[in-house]
């Protein structure tokens, strides 16, 4: 069965987007994604995904910048969001 995924930056852009999280898991969607990382609250956006049962399915990362990449796995792994 096909599942879908929202992307968080695209949606209730009136919304912190950390409460999108929220409002996507009650129309029944529990997968999402976003563009850019490195403006976020990845602790804050972790949380709210546990407490909502959302997964993540990915995000953008720029590849020009390969410490920016290297320190997204780092935030990723030591944050708690496991393997993607």
């Amino acid at each position: 069965m096909l599942k879908l995924s929202v992307c968080t930056d695209t949606v209730y852009c009136h919304e912190d987007f950390n409460n999108r999280i929220e409002i996507i898991s009650k129309i029944g969607i529990n997968t999402i994604d976003f563009w850019q990382w490195n403006n976020k609250n990845l602790k804050e956006m972790h949380n709210k995904l546990e407490q909502n049962n959302v997964n993540l399915l990915g995000f953008c990362i720029d590849f020009e910048y390969t410490q920016a990449f290297l320190w997204t796995w780092f935030l990723w792994f030591n944050i708690g969001f496991g393997v993607l």
